[in-house]
């Protein structure tokens, strides 16, 4: 049975033994000159006709190709030693960007404020003399006679006490939050509600504690 080589440049490498037929033994084939065969679980290099084993040619090469590929990816990313593919990396984070400077705010909120304080200022001697003002409103009214001073004089300096306090933290609140750049119009307007709830309070503590008022109640009653 001829056997059929092929051939590389100068090296052969002989064709696989054929398959026997039913009862006879596999023919040996046939040594070429100039070729190797390569024992179980090697190959010939057919440019050469070196053995080279298989096992380790594929385990050396796989661990090359592994070299080589961290080697370049550390020389891609500047990175000498190396480091694994996904390892964590420190981006710089942008600082958060300022709010808009709102102009309208600032004058509209300085306005507020300078009215506040010509208030509370223009208001103090009312308020420190309140009984000739009770009087004014018990003669509108025809009440009679306002005879509670001395409480009045008492409520109208808790009252001038109490609207400074308030003008006070309106202002500080007021310039912290233009200073952040947020509203800040909106808080002279709650101070003076506030005052103004604290204003009628103190009417109202006079008024029901003043004997002329409550004899003018019991008069209009049926």
């Amino acid at each position: 049975m001829a056997v059929h080589a092929s051939s590389i440049g100068s090296a052969t490498v002989p064709e696989p033994r054929p398959k026997p037929r039913w009862g006879e033994y596999a023919p040996e084939p046939a040594v070429v000159p100039g070729t190797v065969t390569p024992p179980l679980g090697q190959v010939a290099d057919q440019a050469t006709g070196t053995a080279v084993n298989t096992a380790t040619g594929t385990a050396n090469g796989t661990a090359a190709s592994t070299a080589n590929g961290t080697a370049a990816s550390a020389s891609a990313t500047g990175d000498p030693a190396g480091h694994q593919v996904g390892a964590q990396i420190d981006v710089p984070v942008a600082a958060p960007a300022l709010r808009p400077r709102r102009t309208w705010d600032i004058i509209l909120t300085t306005a507020l404020l300078a009215l506040a304080v010509y208030d509370v200022i223009g208001g103090y001697s009312t308020f420190a003399n309140l009984a000739p003002v009770m009087q004014s409103i018990y003669d509108q009214l025809s009440i009679g006679q306002f005879a509670s001073t001395a409480l009045a004089a008492q409520w109208g300096l808790i009252a001038n006490i109490a609207r400074i306090a308030i003008l006070l933290l309106v202002v500080l609140f007021s310039l912290r939050l233009v200073s952040r750049r947020r509203l800040a119009f909106w808080v002279p307007l709650a101070g003076g509600a506030l005052a103004v709830i604290v204003v009628l309070a103190c009417f109202m503590v006079i008024v029901a504690s003043d004997p002329a008022y409550l004899e003018f109640v019991m008069r209009q009653a049926p």
